[in-house]
């Protein structure tokens, strides 16, 4: 089952601006990317993206800020969504919340390779993906 998409409206703008820009083949590939990257939001292991604390932080504070972070989530949260995160822990026995970072490669214009990063957000709870940022990369393939 896959997750629904939704978008901050910084990445929908983002979407917007790289399909009208690089055409018609360009937007169908980025679309089937983002809906296997919704697609493997419920899977346990997902190979398709990383975690932005394991990208962003070394491996020693990486458990300290991550479940710091899901912990004042958890305790902001309403009744429901705390019953909602209980759940999935004890079942997916993952944390409810995740950020992830993925990209993956396209051709832009038919010719130029390039690169497409995502940062978004699992919410296990929803079952929702929502993209914070999508945007070309830095490096070409």
């Amino acid at each position: 089952m896959a997750y629904e998409i939704k978008y901050y409206s910084t990445a929908k703008k983002e979407l917007v601006y790289l399909c009208e820009t690089y055409g018609q083949t360009f937007t169908a590939e980025l679309t089937e990317w983002l809906k296997f990257l919704a697609a493997e939001a419920n899977k346990k292991d997902s190979s398709a993206s990383i975690d932005v604390l394991e990208f962003f932080d070394d491996v020693e504070r990486l458990s300290d800020t991550s479940w710091k972070k899901q912990w004042e989530r958890f305790c902001n949260a309403t009744l429901l969504e705390k019953l909602r995160a209980i759940k999935v822990v004890l079942t997916k026995r993952c944390p409810p919340w995740e950020m992830r970072y993925s990209s993956a490669h396209f051709r832009l214009l038919g010719q130029i390779p390039h690169e497409v990063d995502a940062f978004y957000m699992i919410d296990h709870t929803k079952h929702q993906i929502i993209f914070a940022r999508i945007a070309l990369g830095d490096g070409g393939a």
